[in-house]
């Protein structure tokens, strides 16, 4: 299944959800920042992102 497919898929599952419908890449986003909210440490969010620079990191992981 290409990601295009499962994206799609996946939006419209969570259509009939409360905030829904939801896309993987907030699911991405909300992943990270319950990590780094968590405690996680900048080097261990970097390795569970894939990214290289923490710029990038900065982007995805949103404290509140």
């Amino acid at each position: 299944m290409s990601y295009r497919r499962a994206a799609e898929l996946f939006e419209a599952i969570t259509a009939q959800l409360v905030g829904g419908p939801w896309t993987p890449h907030q699911l991405r986003h909300n992943a990270l920042t319950h990590a780094a909210e968590d405690g996680a440490n900048t080097s261990t969010l970097l390795a569970y992102s894939g990214h290289t620079s923490v710029a990038s990191l900065a982007r995805y992981a949103r404290l509140s």
